[in-house]
């Protein structure tokens, strides 16, 4: 017979409850925001994603991408390129007819 442990709520949706927690600060930091310093919130922004990027970049090209290692960094720096360009794309593209594209 095999001996199961008590289920631990938090260990099993600690993922779930993380996201929620992000998207509940989130919501709260935009109730909050001021419009005329959200510009230069995406610049800070940008430039993280830029800075921490190119980190990630320097590292994957030391490292052997077959490792163990090289393939979770891999993975980082594709994500982070996916992440980076959605942003910059987001800050430049303006939609005809919204009230930012004039």
């Amino acid at each position: 017979m095999t001996q199961t442990r008590p289920s631990n709520f938090l260990r099993e949706h600690s993922l779930s409850l993380a996201a929620l927690g992000v998207v509940i600060v989130l919501i709260l930091l935009y109730m909050r925001s001021d419009p005329s310093t959200v510009r230069r919130l995406w610049n800070f922004f940008a430039n993280i994603l830029l800075i921490t990027g190119l980190g990630w970049v320097v590292a994957f090209r030391r490292m052997d991408p077959n490792s163990k290692w090289g393939q979770v960094v891999g993975n980082i720096v594709s994500e982070w390129t996916q992440i980076l360009g959605l942003v910059l794309l987001t800050k430049r593209l303006m939609e005809r007819g919204s009230k930012e594209g004039h």
